[in-house]
């Protein structure tokens, strides 16, 4: 493969001549086999030993965990174990609803933690994923690609950086350990504390969206992969001659040009944009009929992602979106009003505020923060000629949080028209979040205290108009 990329890749057959074999012991179905360990510690230690029952005693650690990961970090190390004879393991797994393999011959790897190499690596973030701990999956401008393991204090240094934005370089280690996600024994990468320089892309430049690898279009096999690869691989194409296109006009021009009614016109009517859609039908219809997709199919969300797409779903309905921030965040030629409006809401406030189910994904929290950005850049930016349409984004917001998005009400004819007490809670709670927009807590506490005092019933029209005229003076004055 000319790729270069690396991978944190099982290494079980590689290491099975260097096993230790434990015979299975015999084990009730319900017993914590973790408990026969004096800790952590030991149990991993035994794992590392190749003892399929300390397998099964880290999946009962795991099991009784309250991460919300626990259970499913569980069934990966009860499965291995029940495939390596464990029969409590198998039993276990059987009442999650879960099915493991048939058992294997050979036995499982010793796989003591030893340092292999070291390196350092520069590159744009293509993606984050929890499914590893947390991976940064980077790429250079050479193409080769690098996941690199992070821990919780690496995550908080490397905050600032913005994905699909910035460069990162950084130095990483080289480990062989067992993985506590994928219960594997393999080489990974893991990251230097410290050593993480952030750098913006060179002014003027455009940063073109990366090639479409193989091992990028995995699904388990419920998509069509080389169609999806060879139909993702055009259209990073036409991103990329959209984006050559932009780099040739002045700052001004691209304002205009993306300020207008349409300005991602061409790339909707692209061709290649349709036959996406029926190549993604499976992913769509498990959205529709089960509201999310599987493990299996998660990384084709994140890969769509990355080349600024969005499988927009609602109650009944699927549409393939570009993502703008996605193709925004890569043009560096824009004006001083253009950049301050991107940066500060731009890049994280969608743009989607329609009478629809769509913002149902969104909770009231995030509205409201949603919000607040819209508020600090109508006090700090008021000549700019992108309030206008901050301004409409804070007044549709506003609307959606205390009235709730139609058809859906905040006072629900179900509920005897009453507002729920969770949704008035929050409601008061948002109120207080944010001092440094005085208006917008004012309104939030002024509109919860007309509810609570109405009994939490719907308010009067005439009452009800007063708060949306407050909210539209609001957008309109800042």
């Amino acid at each position: 493969m000319n790729s270069c990329l690396y991978r944190l890749l099982p290494a079980t057959a590689l290491l099975a001549a260097l096993h230790l074999s434990a015979a299975p012991a015999a084990a009730a179905d319900a017993e914590n086999v973790f408990a026969r360990y004096a800790d952590y510690q030991h149990c991993w230690q035994a794992a590392e030993k190749g003892d399929a029952a300390a397998y099964e005693g880290i999946g009962d650690f795991y099991f009784h965990q309250q991460a919300f990961d626990g259970k499913k970090i569980a069934q990966v190390w009860y499965r291995r174990a029940a495939e390596h004879g464990r029969a409590s393991a198998r039993n276990k797994l059987h009442r999650m609803g879960i099915t493991a393999g048939p058992e294997q011959k050979s036995p499982l790897p010793m796989c003591p933690r030893k340092r292999v190499g070291e390196g350092s690596f520069e590159g744009m973030v293509l993606e984050q994923t929890k499914e590893h701990e947390d991976v940064f999956l980077l790429e250079d401008a050479a193409g080769h690609r690098l996941e690199v393991v992070m821990e919780n204090a690496s995550l908080h240094e490397l905050a600032p950086l913005r994905q699909d934005i910035d460069l990162l370089s950084l130095r990483y280690v080289t480990e062989q350990r067992l993985d506590a996600h994928t219960a594997a024994c393999g080489p990974a990468h893991y990251y230097v504390d410290g050593s993480g320089e952030i750098r913006e892309p060179r002014p003027g430049s455009v940063l073109p969206f990366p090639r479409v690898l193989a091992e990028d279009a995995a699904s388990g096999g419920v998509l069509d992969e080389a169609a999806l690869r060879t139909a993702l691989s055009a259209w990073a194409r036409t991103l990329n001659a959209w984006l050559a296109s932009m780099s040739a006009l002045t700052p001004e021009q691209v304002d205009a040009a993306l300020s207008g009614s349409t300005p991602l016109a061409s790339l909707y009517a692209a061709p290649v944009l349709a036959e996406l859609y029926e190549i993604l039908l499976p992913l769509r219809l498990q959205l529709v009929e089960e509201g999310g997709v599987h493990e299996a199919q998660a990384g084709i969300l994140r890969l769509l992602a990355r080349y600024a797409l969005e499988l927009d779903h609602g109650e009944g309905y699927v549409d393939l979106r570009v993502v703008d921030s996605r193709l925004y965040s890569r043009i560096q030629r824009l004006s001083p009003a253009l950049r301050t409006w991107f940066d500060d809401v731009g890049y994280t406030v969608p743009d989607i505020f329609t009478a629809s189910d769509g913002l149902c994904r969104f909770g009231l929290g995030t509205l409201g923060d949603f919000a607040r950005r819209c508020v600090f850049f109508l006090h700090n930016a008021p000549a700019s000629p992108y309030a206008r349409k901050v301004g409409a984004q804070y007044r549709s917001l506003m609307e959606v949080i205390l009235f709730g998005e139609p058809p859906f009400s905040a006072f629900m004819p179900e509920n005897d028209f009453l507002m729920d007490e969770d949704r008035l809670a929050l409601l008061k709670s948002l109120g207080g979040m944010y001092p440094p927009a005085p208006h917008m807590s004012s309104l939030l506490k002024e509109f919860c205290d007309a509810v609570e005092a109405n009994g939490r019933k719907r308010l009067s029209p005439d009452r009800e108009q007063y708060f949306r005229k407050r909210i539209q003076g609001e957008a309109a004055s800042r």
